[in-house]
């Protein structure tokens, strides 16, 4: 007897000091847990699952300790609306999985209405006492929530939850009720479902965890910093922070300097903050914005945060261009265009429209992209071929986006956004395959490249082919046939008195610029060779200004 004795002990003592629960099924299994194994899953999303043939009632169990401070959490969703029939437990603390007996302390969902909370309860020798609700209505429909509940040192009972993808938890209820049963009593943490046949695999279980009650030691962290207009910047944290620390307008500094009026908490999210200005951020310049000296509820104060901050802007006429277009690519790749923010403002490509107005076909920007104020980017279907045919620089910004189809020969570009309902055309060029150099006599896989961001962009003259040295495309940067126009005081004036019209990139083109004080100039430009005889008329009798 004595032995046998001996024995038993050692066995109470194994199960007595099992550890904490901490449990996502990720390893695809459940071994360590007892009860109706076989009628649950681990399901492809690495989730435990319920999965019966039939409607019953399901539970999964394991041996546990628990201290006077515990919290429990645990990702729960049901895919329908819980009633009376259709209903879980989670056993937080008990001492027999037949609950009709059972001492200890569960939180019980489903009952029949509109009213569904989660409720706590103590069970006396199987008899019920509900301790506290929830929030009324917050589970009488179908349900995807983190839920946490937590027992102090003080016996305060606090129950919260929040949407298992967000971030904030909602505090549902704190209670100060004492425990009439002892906690070293109770060995059994577990989950129980009652379910009709139509309900057989619709209780899904994921990151459990038991443990003991930790004082939260951990610092709050800056999510994002986002700028809602010129006045009101929205920042976000990961926890809920304390208003004092995040109202101080002190805990917030700007370079260059900008006056803060005041400092609000979202009124549903107090891990979101308001800041309003009294200066506008200013335009086409980043601001940066350090944060620090704010705290979360527990004291814990952030690591310093720098942010840079840009305010952008509307598009208007003229600030953007097109730049460089691939309409006849190689066999197997795909067209390109290429634009050029020319304003002095940050600008949000958001709905830009690409088209073909030759075809009536047209594509829309539906991402975010910030142009800074002279930056490139080129817009392709296939970017890995504009990467491994031109090489382009790795400075060069490049988009996937879906474009219009651009005929071979020739055809149409076009910008523009929608304004008050109406078209507002940006920039429109017909392009043709005239346009490029003369002595290329295949101009397949070879880009026109704009010259001039001041010249007309519908002038053929303002076009050229894209340079043998750049493999013929310069693909979300600066183009290679670019001509800065000069400045000068002369009525009519040469960029270059000097050009090579190679295609080798270097002095192609010879741009002729003029500088008139009254319109009505007619213009005649003949080409002479080096003996002075007339060789080609350019243009002739030409309005000009």
């Amino acid at each position: 007897m004595h032995k046998l004795y001996l024995i038993l002990i050692c066995i109470s003592t194994s199960i007595a000091t099992y550890g904490q629960i901490d449990e996502d099924f990720n390893d695809g299994n459940f071994t360590e847990w007892l009860g109706t194994i076989e009628k649950f899953i681990i399901n492809g999303e690495s989730r435990l699952q319920l999965s019966d043939t039939q409607a019953g009632t399901a539970n999964l169990y394991r041996n546990n300790t628990f201290g006077d401070s515990t919290s429990w959490t645990i990702d729960v969703e049901l895919e329908f609306a819980p009633s009376g029939s259709n209903s879980l437990q989670l056993w937080l603390a008990v001492d027999n999985i037949n609950i009709d007996n059972a001492n200890g302390y569960l939180l019980e969902i489903g009952e029949t209405g509109s009213n569904d909370a989660i409720r706590l309860i103590e069970l006396i020798n199987g008899d019920a006492n509900i301790i506290a609700s929830g929030i009324t209505g917050n589970v009488a429909d179908p349900f995807d929530l983190t839920i946490e509940i937590s027992l102090d040192s003080k016996n305060v009972w606090t129950l919260k939850s929040k949407p298992a993808q967000e971030l904030i938890f909602t505090q549902e209820f704190s209670v100060e009720y004492i425990p009439q049963i002892d906690f070293n009593s109770l060995s059994i943490f577990g989950i129980s479902c009652s379910y009709t046949s139509t309900r057989i695999n619709q209780f899904l279980f994921d990151n459990i965890i038991v443990d003991d009650l930790q004082a939260d030691m951990i610092a709050p962290q800056v999510l994002d910093a986002e700028v809602i207009d010129a006045v009101q910047i929205r920042i976000t944290f990961d926890e809920a922070i304390n208003e004092a620390s995040a109202t101080d307008i002190g805990n917030y500094t700007f370079t260059p300097t900008l006056s803060i009026a005041s400092v609000e908490i979202d009124n549903n999210l107090p891990n979101v903050i308001i800041l309003n200005l009294n200066d506008n951020l200013p335009s086409g310049q980043s601001t940066e914005l350090m944060i620090a000296g704010i705290t979360d509820i527990a004291g814990n104060m952030i690591s310093p945060s720098n942010f840079e901050l840009i305010l952008t802007e509307s598009i208007e006429v003229n600030d953007l261009l097109i730049n460089e277009i691939l309409f006849d690519p190689f066999p197997d790749g795909e067209d390109f265009i290429e634009i050029v923010n020319v304003s002095s403002k940050f600008i949000n490509l958001n709905g830009l429209i690409i088209e073909n107005n030759t075809n009536q076909q047209s594509e829309t920007i539906v991402d975010d992209i910030i142009l800074f104020p002279m930056e490139i980017i080129a817009f392709s279907e296939n970017i890995d071929f504009l990467t491994d045919v031109y090489q382009p620089l790795p400075t060069a910004i490049l988009f996937e986006q879906d474009l219009p189809a651009f005929n071979n020969d020739d055809g149409n570009v076009t910008l523009k956004i929608i304004e008050a309902g109406q078209d507002m055309i940006l920039d429109s060029y017909d392009y043709d395959d005239d346009d490029h150099l003369s002595i290329i006599s295949d101009t397949e896989g070879i880009s026109l490249e704009r010259l001039s961001l001041v010249a007309e962009t519908n002038n053929p003259s303002n076009w050229t082919s894209a340079s043998e040295t750049v493999n013929f495309a310069t693909p979300g940067y600066e183009n290679s046939n670019n001509v800065a126009t000069g400045v000068s005081e002369e009525t009519i004036f040469l960029t270059n008195k000097v050009f090579s019209p190679n295609n080798d990139g270097n002095k192609d083109n010879l741009l002729i610029n003029y500088n008139l004080d009254k319109p009505g100039f007619i213009a005649n430009i003949t080409i002479f060779d080096d003996r002075g005889r007339s060789e080609l008329n350019l243009i002739e009798n030409t309005l000009i200004s």
